[in-house]
């Protein structure tokens, strides 16, 4: 299962990538790329629906102004075939992108293993 995104979803999501001080996270008020708020609120509520973004309200809010949020990327992972020594071939990348939850299900199917052969771990992208 991957994650599609929408375009609104996609330019959110890669300035939360970008970052301001550092990537990956950042207010979203200075990270936004959007002249609305309305619009900001609900592309960045279908990220987190999709497990994409954290957000945080900012409990020392200035009074006067509205909250301010703290978003930060969700870790993603990738699916890696590792193969046991004796087959001599190299681990490769299977899937990329995966949330936690969607590498474990996979990891947990018993088609992603043959014993002594190979199996699919995953890892921080």
């Amino acid at each position: 299962m991957s994650i599609t995104l929408t375009d609104k979803e996609q330019a959110l999501f890669d300035s939360i990538k970008e970052g301001m001080d550092e990537p990956g996270c950042g207010w979203l008020h200075e990270l936004t790329p959007f002249n609305n708020d309305h619009v900001t609120a609900g592309v960045l509520g279908s990220l987190i629906d999709k497990g994409l973004v954290y957000s945080q309200e900012d409990e020392e809010g200035v009074p006067g102004y509205p909250p301010a949020y703290w978003i930060t990327l969700t870790p993603m992972y990738n699916i890696v075939r590792f193969y046991a020594p004796h087959i001599n071939e190299p681990n490769r990348i299977m899937r990329r992108g995966l949330t936690l939850e969607q590498a474990q299900q996979h990891c947990r199917d018993p088609k992603t293993r043959q014993d002594g052969e190979w199996f699919d771990g995953y890892t921080e992208a």
